[in-house]
């Protein structure tokens, strides 16, 4: 008879690269390495200004337990490289140009492959190749949710959206990064090596372990990997009904 106290195995998520400067530098970590310092700065609660008396305080955001589990569930994913996109039709026929300090390749999707999810032109998809590739065994299902890293980027609120996801590192996937920039407000993104991009929440009440690893030959045989469960995935898809 198994006992429904019995304790849950711990669930390992690798993620390799060949890329020394981000496993050195910007390793995907614990998400409580990324607490902004805004938070930091601020009090557990304010006095309301019109009434000003200590009976009518007010609690920040240093108490909302909903900001304060993301940092506690999730890994973080950071921007390993400093990077540059500008829009302008008059550079080529893309009519944008990137710039990454490490050579990381940004590519964009046509707006048709979204059918009519884009309500205008201002907003340009770019894909982040990211050096990074999740592997877990394949008897191991477990989803995570891809959450932009919000509340560390108030500088991009209004310039760049990156969509919610999930993702399933069985077998290996990649970690690319799909983000909208809003040429409206700005034609021109700079953005810094470290900041946080994904929050990445395991869906599971087990235990989860992420390690990071430099290992160009292990990286190779999950990214052929990769690439097959890629296609055989889309295929699965769509063949399903409901999708």
């Amino acid at each position: 008879m198994i006992s429904i106290l019995s304790k849950r195995k711990k669930i390992i998520v690798d993620f390799i690269t060949t890329d020394y400067k981000a496993y050195d530098y910007f390793p995907i970590e614990k998400s409580n390495k990324f607490i902004p310092q805004w938070w930091k700065d601020i009090q557990q609660e304010y006095i309301n200004d019109r009434f000003k008396t200590k009976a009518n305080r007010v609690n920040t955001l240093k108490r909302c337990p909903g900001f304060m589990d993301v940092y506690r569930y999730s890994y973080t994913l950071p921007l390993w490289t400093s990077c540059e996109i500008i829009v302008d039709k008059q550079v080529n026929e893309n009519g944008y140009s990137t710039d990454a300090a490490d050579g990381t390749k940004i590519e964009s999707h046509p707006s048709s492959q979204a059918g009519r999810f884009m309500p205008s032109n201002s907003l340009i998809h770019f894909k982040f190749h990211s050096p990074w590739i999740g592997y877990s065994p394949k008897d191991k299902d477990l989803l995570w949710n891809w959450a932009p890293a919000t509340w560390n980027n108030a500088n991009l609120l209004n310039k760049l959206i990156i969509p919610t996801a999930f993702r399933n590192f069985r077998g290996g996937s990649s970690t690319n990064i799909h983000t909208f920039m809003n040429s409206e407000v700005s034609d021109v993104l700079n953005l810094e090596a470290g900041i946080p991009m994904i929050h990445m929440v395991p869906m599971t009440d087990s235990k989860v372990e992420v390690k990071c690893h430099y290992d160009p030959d292990w990286y190779r045989r999950v990214s052929s990997v990769a690439e097959s469960n890629f296609s055989r995935n889309s295929s699965y898809y769509m063949k399903r009904k409901h999708m």
